[in-house]
């Protein structure tokens, strides 16, 4: 009951109010997850975390994973952070809510890299492979122009900043916005793609206490 109320609140707090249940989907070891059946609409899956892990959590797994490197006979990988990116990264964490504007959730694609934007025979677009949420848009945006887009894909980025009536900061804070996946990409396949080179260019402003 505890999960289902949690995650009726999420899906609350993301401007989706038609839910009529939401049944819990077992399995996983950290987080709440559930279906959510709407009224006159798809169902939804959401997961959340009911409980922020602790500050120092990832910080200790890191000193963990040295201690058994330095006694040896254990194969460990390396941190792919040091303590100053650490730092750098809790204090962009502090400044978010001045670095971005508020927005309003609303359905992203989830991975809209240029490898997942294809074309129809007849050139209408078409998206591959989503990992849908309820999230800010930029996202999406961010993605699309972190991930070395055609020279082409200018007059889209114009047309979007337009259409949407996008600040002029917004280029600036494309690499923050990017961040987590970056992020993602180096907990979950090292350092491919140079997302530990991304995401040290961009903590680089941090690194000294402003």
């Amino acid at each position: 009951m505890r999960s289902t109320t949690f995650l009726l609140e999420c899906l609350s707090r993301a401007g989706i109010h038609d839910v009529v249940t939401v049944e819990p989907a077992t399995g996983g070891l950290a987080a709440l997850a559930g279906i959510a059946t709407r009224r006159g609409a798809p169902p939804v899956f959401v997961k959340a975390f009911a409980d922020a892990p602790a500050d120092d959590v990832f910080v200790a797994e890191a000193e963990g994973l040295v201690a058994l490197r330095e006694l040896g006979g254990v194969a460990t990988p390396e941190a792919a952070l040091g303590p100053a990116d650490r730092t750098a990264l809790e204090r962009l964490c502090h400044r978010l809510p001045d670095l971005l504007p508020d927005r309003p959730a609303c359905l992203t694609h989830g991975d809209l890299w240029t490898q997942n934007i294809l074309a129809t025979p007849d050139g209408q677009p078409a998206l591959i492979d989503p990992a849908v949420s309820y999230t800010w848009a930029e996202v999406d945006l961010a993605h699309v122009w972190s991930t070395s887009p055609p020279p082409e894909a200018r007059r889209f980025f114009e047309v979007y900043a337009e259409l949407t009536a996008l600040d002029g900061d917004w280029r600036a804070r494309m690499p923050i916005v990017q961040l987590r996946q970056h992020l993602a990409v180096l907990a979950q396949f090292d350092d491919d793609w140079g997302a530990g080179d991304q995401v040290r260019a961009t903590l680089a402003p941090f690194r000294t206490r402003a």
